[in-house]
């Protein structure tokens, strides 16, 4: 599942920076897209951040070609003279004299507004329904390419949910049966795409390239002959649907293939067809392609002739079926391509879907299964390729069946999991008609490489997620790089190698850049309806908020890909997602909760590599949530311990820093130095400085009122800095917090006070009031005079107005405004309200001139895109 929240598409984000950009410098803007690409949210988007004086200029046209010649003339001069500055929409492929008058003249510029990703995509539809979409009804709404007229989107979920196709459980919206129909949005459609006043013979022809989308020119026009008594679709209505931009035409190795322009048409307009309508032009559309030999096909037409056959319920190539399974395979939708295959050789295909089964049996964790039909293939009637193919696929699956390897990130679906649902179903059937990873296969669906290389894929991201917890990072990103190399040139989902790149990745760049990278893989993982795969992400991005400081929301994050992950089978990893989610309960504050979502990792985790230690270090967070320190350390040491047995280094090191802030001292770090030379990653180094800073304060006899005690002193700022920086939040506060303490011992006020506030600072980026390894919050310095004083001075005010305000003496208030800077550690006034804010947890108040109502009236050529 996706949570639904503002769309934030990065090329939609430059978009809107260079609009605003324009504006600002007194330049108009002519914003070019698609019908229903957002244009209009993205203008009121641009409005709302203008300023006052460039919003009152503003003559804002949703869409140029309704203006009249009179008001395209007067609108013109205006722009000439420079009394109103244009903000206008316009289509793309569209000709405007209007515009191309002011483009000439210098007033305007041309900005062209990208088309929205899957994932912007989604979150757009999510916000139209008010929740969640779930990841098997995703398929259904949102087109597996870019782009598509979001106005039709939005009618479809409308009537989606108003007939009861889509319905809501609570946790987000189902399909309470398979592909929607509609009744209602074939007009909208043909209106909006200007296809009403082409004609029928138009209509039946769009009709047809939708359910076959990527088919060739030739076999499109067979198709339509047969439905038309004989009479092919004529070659000008297709030059001039795709001179309407309606269509678009791909030459393939010389082959012209069609599709819609528009991707939402695509995948909606098959749906509002009668259902006796439907049928015959998918019968036309596979007697068409049944005809033709199996070599004589390529690998759309294979496709689609097994997803029509199967949809309409009539016998099956099994040529064709094996090629739909091996796309399947490659484009990571496992039960699908397993539910395939078994048809496949149920209609007596050979050998290649024999291992495309196996392959498909490994990736749903039957790994006995798989290893007993390769082990099954009769040797003397395999094909050289097949032969080795076989030897490649033995090889990986007793890997797979060694007990010492780890299955992370692999799924592992029990019978009764595998049953839920009919992995052949028209919905899921539909993923493989509109991607273009189907016009991307080879010619002929191999079926023997994709099937070994998906599982070398997967060894390859597990190695390298083993060497990433090692501490071997150059490694790890060789291995993820390795793994995307061997998925790409079998044209296989790259998202396992991708996933570990971020994951090596994670342990050397700011903790908030991970976490960008790693929701953005989950979000387009759920626009292509791949729920598995986003929650795997999502369980990274919730480990990483976790180690930035923001346990709360590392909680909901967590909760999420524990509940998904157990639902699409991820057994091993559904085990680390409960510990991290444990920790994230403990270090927020609710000990009873994460005992109690421990528990079932405790029963089986004892003695387990790889699972013992994360048990340990979750019940070591519990010790200390529930002001156990001693305990907590002593816990921390043996989840270290367990870890450095396993071979996880880094883990290992991690867990010692833990101990180190839970009170253990110099001691937890006594195996750390053997094992900081194996382990890369700037985190890691940051978290060792941290660490030795904190140990330092531990050591036997410590006077923190001795020039040692600065010293230490510095080096928790140093180490403190290092995290902010890095976005280790809360370790920063916890250094910066201790170095305030040895500075107020030695009597260097303003380095206490500048340690405070920064520790301050390093609080509020946690989303945890109570931080559980600090022993005290550090509260505003301030008198509440002197907090009168700063208050009225961060807003501007001079030291003679502060006074007049507070009826006090300047030579007063000049030293009250002494006391504040000593006592904030700030040497000037412009760092006066970010101080203030950092001290007082209350934002500095706003002077009076820059609070104001926007009083502009704008006008529009209403018209929404």
């Amino acid at each position: 599942m996706t949570t639904a929240q503002t769309t934030h598409d990065p090329d939609r984000f430059v978009c809107e920076e260079r609009v605003v950009a324009e504006l600002a410098a007194d330049r108009g803007v002519i914003l070019v897209g698609e019908r229903g690409s957002g244009r209009t949210h993205l203008m009121r988007r641009v409005i709302q951040r203008l300023d006052d004086k460039t919003r009152r200029r503003l003559w804002v046209g949703d869409d140029v070609d309704r203006l009249m010649p009179a008001q395209a003339e007067k609108l013109v001069e205006a722009v000439k003279a420079g009394s109103v500055l244009p903000l206008l929409a316009a289509r793309t492929r569209t000709v405007y004299p209007v515009v191309d008058e002011l483009r000439r003249a210098g007033a305007v510029t041309r900005v062209e507004l990208p088309a929205l990703d899957g994932a912007a995509t989604l979150q757009v539809a999510e916000r139209f329904v008010g929740g969640v979409i779930d990841d098997s009804a995703v398929p259904a709404f949102v087109p597996q390419r870019g782009g598509g007229d979001l106005v039709i989107l939005r009618e479809a979920l409308r009537e989606a949910r108003s007939s009861g196709a889509l319905v809501s459980d609570g946790d987000g919206w189902r399909l309470a049966q398979g592909m929607p129909r509609y009744e209602e949005l074939r007009a909208v459609i043909m209106q909006r795409s200007a296809i009403i006043a082409m004609g029928t013979d138009v209509e039946q022809t769009l009709d047809l390239i939708c359910l076959a989308p990527g088919l060739g020119v030739d076999r499109l026009r067979s198709s339509s002959a047969a439905v038309s008594d004989g009479e092919p679709v004529s070659a000008h209505f297709l030059e001039q649907l795709e001179s309407e931009g309606v269509i678009e035409v791909r030459d393939d190795d010389g082959e012209l293939r069609l599709r819609m322009r528009d991707p939402v048409v695509e995948l909606l307009l098959p749906q509002t067809l009668g259902r006796l309508r439907h049928r015959r032009l998918c019968e036309a559309l596979v007697d068409t392609l049944a005809v033709q030999p199996s070599e004589a096909l390529g690998s759309v037409e294979l496709v689609t002739l097994a997803r029509l056959s199967l949809v309409m319920g009539r016998p099956v190539d099994p040529v064709a079926l094996t090629a739909a399974a091996e796309l399947a395979l490659r484009t990571s939708r496992t039960e699908l391509a397993h539910g395939l295959a078994s048809l496949a050789l149920a209609h007596g295909a050979g050998s290649a879907a024999e291992l495309i089964l196996t392959s498909a049996e490994s990736q749903l964790g039957r790994w006995t299964d798989a290893l007993a039909r390769v082990q099954a293939l009769e040797i003397d009637e395999l094909e050289v390729s097949q032969l080795r193919a076989r030897e490649e696929l033995f090889r990986l699956i007793s890997d797979r069946l060694d007990g010492a390897n780890p299955h992370w990130g692999l799924v592992e679906k029990t019978d009764s999991q595998a049953s839920e649902q009919n992995p052949v179903s028209p919905v899921q059937l539909n993923t493989m008609a509109l991607s273009d990873e189907a016009s991307s296969a080879p010619a002929r669906p191999a079926g023997v490489a994709e099937a070994a290389a998906v599982l070398e894929g997967e060894r390859l991201a597990i190695s390298a997620a083993m060497a990433t917890l090692r501490g071997q990072l150059t490694t790890a990103l060789s291995l993820a790089d390795e793994a995307e190399q061997v998925l790409l040139s079998a044209n296989a989902d790259p998202f396992r190698a991708r996933f570990e790149r971020i994951f090596a990745s994670a342990y050397d760049l700011p903790l908030d850049t991970t976490i960008s990278r790693a929701t953005a893989l989950a979000a387009e993982a759920g626009a292509r309806g791949h729920g598995g795969q986003q929650s795997l992400a999502e369980w990274m991005a919730g480990i990483v908020t976790f180690s930035s400081g923001r346990s709360a929301a590392a909680v909901v994050l967590l909760r999420r890909a524990l509940t998904e992950l157990a639902r699409h089978g991820h057994v091993e990893t559904g085990l680390l997602a409960r510990a991290g989610l444990c920790m994230a309960l403990a270090a927020a504050g609710r000990p009873d909760e994460a005992a109690a979502t421990l528990a079932p990792l405790e029963l089986v985790s004892q003695g387990q590599p790889f699972l013992e230690g994360w048990t340990k270090q979750a019940q070591a967070w519990i010790e200390a949530s529930s002001g156990r320190r001693e305990a907590a350390a002593t816990m921390f040491r043996a989840a270290a311990e367990a870890h450095r047995e396993d071979g996880l280094f880094l883990s290992s090191i991690v867990a010692s820093v833990e101990a180190v802030r839970a009170g253990a001292g110099a001691e937890a770090l006594e195996g750390v130095d053997t094992l900081a030379p194996l382990v890369e990653g700037r985190c890691i180094d940051v978290a060792l400085q941290f660490a030795r800073a904190m140990a330092a304060l531990l050591e036997p006899g410590v006077d923190t009122s001795d020039p040692d005690g600065v010293a230490r002193a510095l080096a928790l700022e140093s180490a403190g800095e290092a995290s902010a920086t890095i976005g280790l939040h809360a370790y920063a506060a916890e250094a910066y917090s201790r170095a305030s303490r040895l500075h107020a011992a030695a009597a260097r006020s303003r380095d206490a006070s500048s340690a405070a506030r920064r520790a301050d600072e390093a609080i509020r980026l946690c989303d945890t009031p109570a931080q559980l390894f600090l022993s005290e919050v550090v509260t505003s310095p301030l008198s509440s005079r002197e907090l009168e004083v700063a208050r009225l001075a961060s807003t501007g005010m001079s030291n003679r107005e502060v006074a007049d305000v507070l009826v006090l003496s300047i030579r007063t208030v000049e030293t009250h405004m002494l006391r504040i800077f000593r006592k904030l550690g700030i040497r000037s006034r412009s760092e006066l309200s970010s101080s203030l804010t950092a001290a007082t947890g209350a934002p500095a108040p706003l002077a009076e001139a820059g609070i104001g109502r926007c009083t502009t009236t704008l006008h529009h050529t209403e018209h929404k895109s």
